[in-house]
């Protein structure tokens, strides 16, 4: 044998260890979830709330950890908190639509007090996004503990408070019901003149609750999808109602590199299309200027082809955001 085909058979037994020592670290990593803290620095935060602190769960997508969702839940319950934010995506979104493991879940947390929902690309909630009629699925939530956020609703602590509302711009929900109303005059649509008024019901009472706030009220907004742009410097002013934004739908970038991250997001909006993100869009705390947003990585694993649906290199996390008062 020649020096030259012992060096061929030393390098494939070392790539197969390799590739047999990763399949074998992402499976255990895959099914274990650590918990990730972030301290968030808020002006005009009321002095009750310093210290108020918020557990994201997102991106579930079916995933099981542990009978029962035993292992997760042990780690949820083990966590204080002041409040819950579901932000999407709970359901596997391709193949069979199981509810049980997000079921599991719910049914397993001990500390539901202000546990809000807001949906991803998954089964929703509502009968239509901009209306607020609930579906079965949205029903059956809130007979879980969950709190759909459609609305913005108020957390008090003695005469303090604070506020949660969906990540809305009052000029996009200004749009929607200048259409809505169009709708209706124009009664184009007979068959969805129903569905326009009450659109225009909805959102003519969220532009109302949102106008309704003082720029020195604290406002927490929870959204799936995160805000993304090429251009910071066009950020709408309206989106300065919200102190900050805590959403989901990335994954980490799902399939990472060891020291360096996500190769690619779900952000077709960006000039690459998602591809070789700058990491700090990826995950984690980012100040636009005009709002914080906080984006998890998440628990699953979502791909249209099913071995794919995996997370390599990423280990699944929940997250305790506390809220503190800004430093002088």
């Amino acid at each position: 044998m020649t020096f030259k085909s012992k060096g061929f058979k030393t390098i494939g037994l070392i790539t197969v260890i390799l590739i047999v020592f990763v399949a074998l670290y992402n499976v255990y990593d895959n099914n274990r979830v650590t918990v990730v803290r972030q301290e968030v620095e808020i002006d005009d935060l009321p002095d009750s709330f310093d210290g108020f602190t918020i557990l994201q769960i997102t991106d579930l997508h079916g995933k099981r950890f542990g009978k029962n969702q035993e292992h997760l839940v042990s780690k949820i319950n083990s966590c204080e908190y002041d409040m819950i934010a579901i932000t999407g995506d709970m359901l596997n979104s391709y193949g069979d639509c199981d509810f049980r493991p997000f079921y599991e879940l719910l049914d397993g947390i001990k500390n539901k007090k202000n546990m809000f929902y807001i949906g991803g690309s998954d089964l929703v909630a509502y009968d239509h996004r901009h209306t607020g009629e609930k579906t079965w699925y949205g029903k059956e939530l809130e007979e879980k503990g969950c709190i759909l956020l459609d609305q913005v609703h108020s957390i008090e602590k003695g005469k303090d408070k604070i506020w949660v509302s969906p990540f809305e711009s009052i000029s996009w929900i200004g749009h929607l019901l200048k259409e809505a109303r169009e709708n209706i005059q124009n009664g184009k649509y007979p068959a969805k003149l129903e569905t326009y008024k009450l659109q225009e019901q909805y959102m003519s009472r969220l532009k109302e609750e949102l106008e309704a706030l003082k720029p020195s009220d604290t406002v927490i907004a929870l959204e799936h999808y995160p805000y993304a742009t090429d251009d910071p410097s066009h950020i709408p002013r309206s989106l300065s109602n919200y102190d900050l934004v805590i959403a989901g739908h990335y994954h980490g970038g799902q399939f990472r590199i060891p020291f360096y991250g996500a190769l690619y997001i779900p952000d077709p909006a960006s000039s690459r299309k998602g591809f070789f993100p700058a990491q700090e869009d990826v995950c984690g705390l980012k100040d636009w200027g005009v709002f914080q947003q906080y984006i998890s990585k998440g628990l699953g694993a979502s791909s249209p082809i099913p071995l794919l649906r995996f997370r390599l290199f990423n280990t699944p996390e929940i997250n305790l955001i506390t809220l503190v008062k800004e430093k002088q």
